[in-house]
C-alpha cells in the first residue's frame, strides 16, 4: 500500500542539520552523536566529490538523507556510490527516498558518471524490493571485510 504524498523540498545538507542527520543514523542502526558528527559532516559539505541532500518537510523537519560520493577506480568507468540514505519511519512510502536518489542520480550524471551503486545490508528487505522498484538491480553478493586500524 502507498503511503499518502507529503509536501517536501529536496535541497543540499547544511552544518546546522547534523542533529536531524544524527537522529536519522539511529534509524540505520548507527549510534550517533550530533556534536561528534559536526566535523566529519563540514569536511564532507566542501568536498565537491560528495554530497549530501535532506529531504526538509513545510515544518522545517528533516524526514530524510542521502550521501553519496564519487567512485574512482582505474580499471572501471567513474560511478557514484551511495553511501547511505535513509527516510524517517513515519514518513516512508511517500515518495522521500525516490526523489532523494532522483536527485543523486542527476548529481552522479553531472559529474560524468554512468553508474550508481550501492550496497544494502542482506537484512533490508524492504529496502531492497525499493532498489528494485526504482530500477537498481543486485549485480552481485558479496564479503565485506574490515580491519580496525
Amino acid at each position: 500500500m502507498k503511503g499518502t504524498k507529503i509536501d517536501f523540498i529536496v535541497r543540499n545538507a547544511k552544518e546546522k542539520d547534523s542533529e536531524y542527520l544524527a537522529l536519522l543514523c539511529e534509524q540505520l542502526g548507527y549510534s550517533m552523536n550530533y556534536r561528534k558528527l559536526k566535523s566529519p559532516l563540514k569536511k564532507i559539505l566542501k568536498d565537491d566529490e560528495h554530497i549530501i541532500y535532506v529531504a526538509q518537510l513545510a515544518s522545517g523537519e528533516i524526514a530524510g538523507w542521502i550521501h553519496a560520493y564519487l567512485y574512482k577506480l582505474f580499471y572501471a568507468d567513474l560511478m557514484a556510490e551511495i553511501g547511505g540514505i535513509v527516510v524517517d519511519k513515519l514518513n516512508r512510502r511517500k515518495g522521500i527516498g525516490k526523489e532523494l536518489m532522483r536527485y543523486v542520480e542527476s548529481w552522479a550524471k553531472e559529474k560524468g558518471c554512468y553508474t550508481v551503486s550501492l550496497r544494502s545490508n542482506v537484512l533490508r528487505e524492504k529496502a531492497h524490493l525499493f532498489y528494485q522498484q526504482i530500477g537498481y538491480k543486485n549485480e552481485k553478493e558479496q564479503f565485506t571485510f574490515r580491519k580496525r586500524l
